[in-house]
């Protein structure tokens, strides 16, 4: 969405109007804080000239891309904790 906004020239705060809510709310749409509701997919459709469905699979892989990211860094922080339980088994011994 963010390219669609920067290549039609649209303010953050221009966008969120359109969508009746505020510009924070907008960017969190935008970083993935936020899913996007299909009504909102359908005003952006409009303002950006492009099909909706395209929009709400754009949102959802956001969405699954943040969620694969945030169980990597969970799964090096256990392996890091792992790490660690090892390194210090041999001095408990």
């Amino acid at each position: 969405m963010r390219y669609f906004r920067e290549t039609c020239g649209h303010p953050v705060t221009e966008i969120a109007q359109c969508l009746g809510i505020n510009p924070s709310e907008y960017m969190e749409i935008e970083t993935g804080g936020r899913l996007l509701s299909e009504s909102e997919a359908e005003q952006l459709a409009l303002l950006f000239n492009i099909k909706k469905d395209f929009l709400l699979e754009a949102a959802e892989q956001l969405d699954l891309l943040l969620a694969r990211n945030a169980i990597i860094i969970i799964q090096k922080e256990k392996i890091a904790y792992l790490r660690q339980q090892l390194q210090d088994a041999p001095n408990k011994a």
